[in-house]
């Protein structure tokens, strides 16, 4: 099973240092500790919102099929993030949508391109304003 834990405050810090030190001594595992580093940016987000609500739009003016910005975007976390699980205390496992908030700026890159590409072949025609380029990372 694969466990990450986002080290932001002491608090997880903490819940880190005992999930390691209750694991079972007579295994081997793998621990890699890396940098954070560039998570998605503020005009990525907005990009992706605003996507959610034209795609909204439109599937209301081609089918009637009307679903609010946040049915959208579960509906492509479903479709292109997938799941992870999620250890709560006392062992209870859960599993969820992953959340946007903690991709890099090259996954949340693929996941709009994933948006983009699937919106356009259901004929829908994303609009890609003057922040496009600053939000997929093209110079």
């Amino acid at each position: 099973m694969k466990k990450v834990f986002f080290v932001r405050n002491d608090f997880i810090k903490g819940s880190l240092f005992k999930y390691l030190w209750d694991l079972p001594p007579d295994a081997e595992y793998k621990v890699v500790v890396s940098d954070l580093g560039n998570v998605r940016s503020i005009s990525q987000n907005a990009l992706m919102h605003m996507w959610f609500a034209a795609y909204g739009k439109f599937r209301i003016q081609s089918d009637g099929f009307a679903m609010g910005s946040k049915g959208w975007k579960v509906f492509f976390k479903d479709m292109f993030l997938g799941y992870e699980v999620v250890e709560l205390p006392y062992g209870k496992k859960v599993t969820q949508l992953r959340s946007t908030k903690d991709l890099s700026v090259k996954e949340m890159t693929e996941f709009l391109q994933n948006i983009d590409h699937y919106c356009g072949s259901e004929g829908c025609i994303l609009p890609h304003p003057d922040e496009y380029n600053i939000a997929m990372g093209i110079k």
